[in-house]
């Protein structure tokens, strides 16, 4: 599916209702797929390659562990999970994580006339 998503936390903490709205949204295919036992979403930018490469898909958010779509209205829907980096001194941090997605209709990602 595509969409346009703009993250709800930063490191863990949620951030002020005023910058997600000034966030500018990040466009692209929001999948849902299992990893063991777990379900893991991710959201998927198109990069065009040159050469026998073509184009593939990279990653444009971190992936969100363990999703659950914790609010939805008729635009837009909330997503919730765990998303996993590394600090400063290279301790792996497990942080909350939100995405607020609003669908695009298709064919629209990335375009921009």
């Amino acid at each position: 599916m595509q969409v346009a998503v703009v993250q709800l936390f930063a490191h863990g903490v949620q951030c002020d209702r005023s910058a997600v709205k000034a966030e500018p949204a990040i466009e692209g295919e929001l999948t849902l797929e299992p990893r063991g036992r777990s379900l893991v979403a991710t959201l998927k930018r198109s990069s065009v390659g040159a050469g026998s490469y073509g184009s593939m898909a990279l990653d444009a958010l971190m992936p969100l562990l363990d999703p659950v779509l914790t609010g939805m209205n008729a635009t837009s829907f909330v997503i919730e999970g765990i998303q996993r980096r590394h600090d400063e001194a290279g301790k792996l941090r497990e942080e909350r994580q939100a995405w607020w997605c609003r669908p695009l209709a298709p064919g629209t990602c990335g375009d921009r006339g």
